[in-house]
């Protein structure tokens, strides 16, 4: 059977995107590795289209540094202003998605979780919107070849690709 059908990657990391399917138990380790790299390397290409968009849009107005008087306190201790809710900085937000609890809820809509949680996940937010919108099969474009096949036939062997393409236009119009 696996000689016969060759998943493709794309559908290998839209399988991730599912709550339940996240852990990729149905992948063999080399593929889990390869979902979870490519996931990864794809979050850091949106952070660096992130940095690389504030660099260009941000204006600075620079203000001259006002000079303060010396205290006679020169060890301040500042760690009370902290912050103690950040996250640990050797996790990114894949092992946070895997870690994360879900919901035993056979009926659960992935779509409508995802959307709730886009604030927690908002890289990989972006990537499941991509991976998501995958159509689940290929029957539209196999339609289109068929009216294809049909339009060019015996009778319209003289037909010029211009007028052909017109033709197939206007019938996926008319549906």
């Amino acid at each position: 059977m696996k000689s016969k059908i060759k998943i493709e990657d794309i559908y290998k990391i839209a399988v991730f995107f599912d709550l339940r399917m996240k852990q990729l138990k149905i992948l063999e380790e080399s593929d889990v590795k390869l979902v979870k790299n490519k996931i990864r390397s794809q979050c850091a290409s949106i952070t660096n289209k992130d940095d690389e968009s504030d660099d260009s849009t941000a204006t600075v107005q620079e203000k001259p540094i006002k000079k303060c008087k010396k205290s006679k306190e020169t060890n301040i201790d500042f760690s009370q202003y902290y912050d103690s809710s950040s996250n640990d900085n050797n996790e990114d937000e894949v092992d946070q998605y895997v870690k994360s609890k879900v919901p035993k809820d056979k009926n659960l809509n992935v779509l409508k979780w995802w959307k709730e949680h886009r604030l927690e996940f908002p890289k990989l937010a972006i990537l499941c919107a991509y991976y998501l919108s995958i159509p689940a099969s290929s029957a539209s474009s196999e339609r289109e070849f068929s009216k294809a096949g049909q339009t060019i036939n015996e009778r319209h062997t003289s037909l010029k690709p211009e007028t052909v393409d017109s033709i197939l236009v206007l019938h996926s119009a008319l549906q």
